[in-house]
């Protein structure tokens, strides 16, 4: 499927520094903070770029990775850009990675320089023997103990910045996501980066007149490749929100007249769920109004292809971004139905299907070549086949093109595992392909669930069916015992809104509704209710290796809060004896209870 042979890379790390050099004032990076809205252009990102890559290229460490973990930030994409021209292999890690993950991040990496905030090296000083990595501040907070520099201060002498960087040499060093266990190390390099942004530059979909909001974080590949690198290559300006937060997102929108969001389906859901929900608060005939218009929108737009809600619901689209005019959605699965009340909203929707071993994007949907529910055709130089389909012809994607990565770090039997014998790289997704080229994601073959009676589930699409009732915040769907059942986040407020004052007698009704016409085995045996959010990737998928666990605790009654380590403040107080004894006797009794 899709066309033969690798698109040949124009693209290198040196001819974005130079084009962003040559655009001088046109703006690179929006960001939004506490300190107000900063604004960088081109040229100063990319002079300081270089200049840091030469800083880099020169210090006493320079031979080794730079791992980079922070927040989104300006300094951020300049440290990325500068560590990939000087030649040095990136390690971006989670800013929200605690202090033992971070330490484990950087010690398999072993890298040489590390740039982070002051926050991170002193969570960190002991256990990363700092004085044999350099340690180089991120933000212009106060100084920490353990880096007495900023990334300002290595900043080397312009006139030494010319990048000369192999196209197979390592770029990235990164992790998968580890949705279904331990995540695993791999390599990006220069040429994979390359093949990917330049397929996805031909798409011809933004330039320099889009700006372009990336609320996700940078550590992981879809937002590094697309969001960032390809955005910097088309001119298109990068607006960092700051926070993800609701207020934070909307200002941005506004303020910063975004016309693109680079985005993953929780976000697009949440947007779905807030004008509905806004609507809702105009009254009871106005929602109905609003919603037999936006049912008339969907249907027209499915049966002839024309946008009738661009015109009805201009003044929706105002409220939400006055410019805003495209919505990119990958890191997972677009329902079909967020995808059409978007659609039907008045704006462009555009999804697609990748992996962090494929630098992100694989394939996409084009503007005008594209299939409803599908994560489109291949990116040029792309091929997908399904192996061993079913009657339905299901089966497991698998991948060849140059944008995959070579194989797992110190893992051969990952590697064995994860190619076949004639070189195709199994992604252990399910899926089809259409008589067209367009491939459809059905879920993972490490997630389908096999219940006692040998039936297979597969758990994203019938969590959406569930998930369709308001009062449901979260669900996710697990075997336990042979049976199916499902952990529950529900939204009380609803609930009593709806004078439903028992919780769970109230979930167990909207279940029963929502399993209504499904296949006794699609109907759940049991299910636990949790207060807190399910764990989730950054990217918003379900981390489903922790959910068994989570499943047993709640129906137990026990808390379903994850264990915290106790602060420095509680490990002083249970030094004293009459507290540690107080503590062991609540540990006795109350060992389920106590995190």
């Amino acid at each position: 499927m899709g066309q033969s042979g690798y698109v040949i890379a124009n693209w290198t790390i040196g001819s974005l520094l130079h084009d962003l050099a040559a655009r001088g004032q046109h703006p690179a990076i929006i960001s939004f903070g506490e300190d107000g809205i900063a604004t960088w252009d081109a040229a100063s990102v990319a002079d300081n770029a270089l200049r840091l890559a030469a800083g880099l290229r020169q210090g006493k460490n320079g031979g080794g990775a730079v791992a980079l973990c922070g927040p989104n930030s300006p300094a951020w994409i300049i440290a990325a850009l500068a560590a990939l021209a000087a030649g040095r292999t990136l390690v971006p890690i989670d800013d929200l990675a605690d202090s033992e993950q971070f330490a484990e991040a950087l010690g398999s990496s072993n890298a040489g320089i590390v740039i982070t905030t002051a926050r991170h090296l002193e969570e960190c000083r002991e256990k990363l023997r700092i004085g044999h990595v350099g340690a180089i501040l991120l933000d212009n907070g106060a100084h920490s103990k353990t880096a007495k520099k900023s990334w300002q201060s290595l900043l080397g002498e312009p006139g030494d910045c010319s990048p000369a960087v192999e196209s197979d040499e390592p770029a990235v060093l990164t992790w998968t996501s580890g949705t279904t266990g331990s995540a695993k190390a791999f390599v990006l390099t220069h040429r994979i980066i390359a093949v990917n942004v330049e397929a996805l530059r031909r798409l011809d979909i933004v330039g320099p007149r889009d700006r372009a909001l990336l609320p996700l974080p940078l550590h992981h590949a879809y937002p590094f490749v697309v969001g960032m690198l390809t955005a910097l290559t088309l001119g298109t300006v990068i607006v960092l929100p700051g926070a993800s937060t609701g207020p934070s997102l909307m200002r941005a929108l506004r303020a910063a007249e975004v016309t693109t969001i680079v985005g993953v389906p929780r976000l697009y859901e949440a947007l779905v769920a807030a004008i509905g929900a806004r609507i809702r608060a105009e009254g009871r005939a106005i929602h109905l109004v609003w919603h037999a218009l936006l049912e008339l929108a969907i249907l027209a737009q499915r049966m002839t292809g024309i946008p009738l809600g661009h015109a009805l619901f201009a003044q929706v689209r105002r409220g939400v971004g006055p410019r805003l005019r495209l919505l990119v959605s990958g890191g997972a699965g677009l329902e079909r139905r967020v995808e059409e009340r978007l659609r039907a909203l008045g704006w462009e929707v555009l999804s697609g299907y990748g992996l962090a071993e494929t630098a992100s994007l694989f394939t996409c949907n084009r503007p005008h070549e594209r299939r409803r529910g599908s994560a489109g055709r291949p990116l040029s130089g792309n091929e997908i086949r399904i192996a061993r389909p079913d009657d339905h012809g299901i089966g497991e994607i698998e991948l060849r093109g140059g944008s995959i990565t070579k194989g797992y770090l110190g893992d051969p039997e990952a590697n064995r595992l994860v190619f076949t014998p004639d070189g195709w790289f199994r992604t252990g997704d399910l899926g089809s392909v259409d008589h067209d080229g367009f491939l459809f994601v059905t879920g993972r073959t490490k997630e389908t669930l096999v219940l006692g009676d040998g039936k297979k589930i597969n758990p994203e699409e019938l969590e959406r069916i569930y998930e369709r009732a308001p009062e449901i915040v979260e669900l996710a769907l697990l075997e336990d015992k042979g049976a199916l059942v499902a952990l529950v986040r529900p939204d009380e407020a609803r609930l009593r809104e709806r004078g439903i004052s028992n919780l769970r007698d109230g979930i167990r009704v909207l279940l029963g509704e929502k399993a209504q016409g499904s296949p006794s085995h699609q109907r759940l045996s049991g299910f636990a209710l949790i207060g807190d959010p399910l764990p989730r990737t950054r990217l918003g998928k379900y981390r489903r290796f922790l959910l068994p666990a989570l499943y047993a605790r709640s129906v137990t009654g026990a808390s379903c809060h994850p264990p915290h380590s106790p602060t420095p403040a509680d490990a002083a107080l249970l030094r004293e004896p009459a507290a540690a004894a107080a503590w062991q006797v609540l540990r006795q009794y109350f060992t389920d209870r106590l995190l």
